[in-house]
């Protein structure tokens, strides 16, 4: 695309010099796609569950039907508990991961507690509570947590291990990560065993058994990040967030480039170039702790603003990112109290707002407030997701405006068309006003506009203009 034009820049730049414009903004489109109470391709939902992408953008979901769990895949129900007659599968997950032609989550498989259910395409494989522990001599499996999947549709989880085959052998017993490529056999990737090493440093054979249950999996399933437990004789500085199993990225304690060192991690995500991205609060006063970072480098944190919201006295409760570099992420204490933000992975400071706690909110498509937002549902795994169209998935809940009773949903967020800044439906006049009005400006700047920098740059110049005029009038 050509630069904009100089004379016209020029103009818009005068304009802006002498007219005043009120920064409008629609009430946010959010679409509804299941309701708890409702129906969605015949099965009455009776409580919802976490939503999930695939890399084909198509939204998946769980959901309760009665005391019949199953699984939404676009339009459709592709699977139900009750469908497996062997093993037999009851309870209802909270956790589930996807691939295109596949899907795993943690239901209860009779007469045991939970286990893992992974199915691609038409194979299936299963691992029940008690089982004998895959590539684990002696060992057999406790518990079973923290499903993930790679586009590929190759399943993770985390085991808890026993040497007792009937109950847990120690109060600290060790886990591992284990992983089933799509028709093959559950296999251990890592398990923290006694005698595991990382880098020569002993793995914790008490803390957290060794390994922490958050981790992450690139998508294409050449990376890994794990929370490990190292043997340091303290639990101040004994976790570390460890990348392939053989590199140390951040460790508790440890001096790093944030002002304060790290006291606690919360989560963490890793891309197919190897990237880590990671949330948790360090040693400073708890309304500036919680930070996001890249790396070995903290990104945004709690002294920042974002979208002229402070974040101060707020915590990282949710993040994740996409293929196309976009973040999106949650700031709050509680289900009453967060509000959704998304940007560049790098630039979260640039970061807009979406939506938030009490914003009146578009159900069903005319740009007109129809709800309100009375909570944002953060709690699970995953429970905020993003495909590779920056359309965001999460269960919120809302009232109607006018009174009535709240209603639980899985909703998404479509992200406007290019140029649309003011999220009306359109990108007109109104547009332009709003790129005038705040352009040349950075996070920093009082001028500053998040939904003006169209291109998610971190500043408000011509590559914006240039995206309006491209799409004026759509």
């Amino acid at each position: 695309m050509q630069t904009l034009n100089t004379s016209l820049l020029r103009s818009l730049l005068a304009l802006g010099t002498i007219a005043t414009f009120t920064v409008a903004q629609a009430a946010p489109q959010v679409v509804p796609v299941a309701t708890v109470g409702g129906t969605f391709a015949g099965n009455t939902i009776t409580s919802l569950q976490a939503p999930a992408y695939d890399s084909n953008n198509t939204l998946w979901f769980m959901g309760v039907n009665g005391t019949d769990q199953f699984i939404a895949q676009g339009n459709a129900v592709p699977w139900k508990s009750s469908f497996s007659t062997s093993p037999v599968l009851s309870g209802t997950s909270t956790n589930f991961a996807v691939s295109t032609n596949g899907f795993i989550y943690n239901p209860r498989i009779a007469p045991q507690t939970g286990g893992v259910y992974i199915k691609t395409g038409a194979s299936t494989s299963f691992l029940s509570p008690y089982d004998v522990a895959p590539g684990s001599p002696g060992y057999y499996v406790r518990t079973i947590s923290a499903p993930q999947m790679t586009n590929d549709g190759t399943g993770y989880f985390i085991g808890t291990l026993s040497l007792n085959p009937s109950g847990l052998s120690s109060l600290y017993p060790p886990r591992a990560l284990y992983k089933r490529s799509p028709g093959g056999v559950i296999s251990n990737v890592f398990a923290t065993t006694p005698g595991a090493t990382i880098g020569g440093q002993a793995l914790s054979s008490t803390n957290n058994s060794g390994m922490l249950l958050a981790y992450s999996i690139s998508p294409d399933g050449t990376q890994s990040a794990n929370f490990l437990n190292f043997d340091t004789g303290s639990d101040v500085d004994d976790t570390a967030l460890v990348k392939n199993f053989s590199t140390v990225i951040a460790q508790e304690a440890v001096p790093w480039t944030g002002a304060a060192a790290i006291e606690n991690f919360g989560k963490c995500e890793i891309t197919n170039a190897g990237d880590v991205y990671y949330s948790g609060t360090t040693f400073a006063p708890a309304t500036e702790n919680a930070f996001l970072a890249k790396n070995s480098d903290p990104i945004l944190t709690e002294l920042d603003k974002v979208d002229q919201v402070s974040l101060s006295g707020l915590s990282l409760t949710q993040f994740v990112l996409n293929s196309q570099n976009k973040l999106v992420m949650s700031w709050g204490t509680s289900d009453t109290n967060q509000t959704i933000f998304i940007s560049s992975a790098d630039m979260p400071l640039a970061g807009k707002r979406v939506i938030g706690i009490g914003d009146q909110i578009d159900l069903d498509g005319d740009f007109s407030a129809d709800a309100e937002i009375s909570k944002i549902i953060t709690l699970g795994f995953r429970p905020i997701v993003l495909n590779n169209q920056n359309t965001i998935a999460l269960k919120i809940e809302y009232t109607a405006i006018g009174g009535g009773s709240a209603t639980q949903a899985i909703v998404t967020i479509p992200y406007p068309k290019p140029g649309e800044v003011d999220r009306d439906g359109e990108v007109g006049p109104s547009d332009f006003e709003r790129v005038v009005a705040a352009f040349g400006s950075s996070p920093a700047d009082v001028t500053w506009d998040a939904w003006a920098d169209i291109d998610f740059d971190g500043e408000v110049g011509p590559g914006d203009f240039e995206i309006v005029v491209s799409n004026f009038g759509s």
